[in-house]
């Protein structure tokens, strides 16, 4: 069973607020500044042991700093390139799968981030993203529109969060039927957030098997299917004198039986 870490959504380090987020439109007078603390330039991922690479995940950036392109070397995995509007905040994004081609297409309100998904052949999804008062993403519903432009709501994402401003819970209910479909819990110890100097959309659009919505990275990660557990992953980290990672050891137990992931982070000098 695939193991995935939620992008669906990180705060920054300091403050756990991404400017990115802020109500605005292309032309608002703010300019969302761009972080200097780090950035990531490969993530290489070996499976069992440590030298058993089976991919790299490279980001180029412009000449902002910002993420440009994110291409993924494993055959099945997405690649993405991203535009960016007047202020820095992201505008869309292509994500290129298997020879298919998605768009994602922002647009911003009071409190509200709305995501148009588009692929060839499909009906049009929406993201609508809502932020809480310490500008957090708390909640994202899913909608679905029909060829008549009619919408149905499909789940609703729930996130819960610490004193700390790490996510301590993440809730998706489904929007028909009313129930928790699936859920995940998650525990921290003291690590340095190797995205934090990432636009939270481009988080949440790119690495969802990376990383939560959080300030630090997990140390345990829960999963559960209608109250049942069905995973239980445990982290381990390789950490650099700052305290960011250069590493982590992530070993899964679903269904009786343990799987190892290697990540290997490597940043600009």
């Amino acid at each position: 069973m695939k193991f995935r870490f939620l992008f669906v959504l990180m705060a920054l380090l300091m403050a756990c607020d991404d400017p990115s987020l802020d109500n605005r439109a292309v032309d608002d007078d703010i300019i969302e500044p761009v972080g200097d603390l780090t950035q990531l330039t490969t993530i290489q991922i070996a499976q069992d042991v440590p030298t058993n690479i089976v991919g790299t995940i490279t980001l180029s950036y412009n000449a902002k700093d910002l993420v440009e392109t994110i291409m993924d070397s494993r055959t099945g995995e997405p690649s993405y390139e991203l535009v960016y509007n007047a202020n820095n905040s992201l505008q869309q994004a292509t994500k290129t799968e298997n020879g298919i081609i998605t768009t994602y297409d922002v647009t911003y309100g009071n409190d509200i981030i709305t995501v148009d998904i588009n692929t060839p052949g499909a009906n049009t999804q929406v993201k609508t993203l809502f932020t809480d008062l310490q500008n957090r993403i708390n909640r994202v519903v899913l909608s679905e529109l029909d060829a008549m432009g009619n919408s149905t709501n499909i789940e609703d994402t729930r996130y819960s969060f610490d004193p700390n401003f790490n996510v301590t819970a993440v809730n998706y209910i489904n929007m028909v039927t009313g129930t928790t479909a699936r859920s995940s819990r998650f525990t921290y110890g003291l690590n340095q957030n190797a995205f934090s100097d990432m636009n939270d959309l481009v988080r949440l659009l790119a690495f969802e098997d990376f990383i939560p919505y959080t300030r630090v990275m997990p140390s345990t990660q829960q999963d559960f299917v209608s109250g049942i557990l069905q995973s239980n992953a445990t982290i381990n980290y390789s950490l650099r004198d700052d305290n960011f990672p250069n590493s982590r050891e992530i070993i899964t137990t679903a269904s009786g039986s343990s799987t190892t992931r290697f990540e290997f982070f490597n940043y600009l000098p």
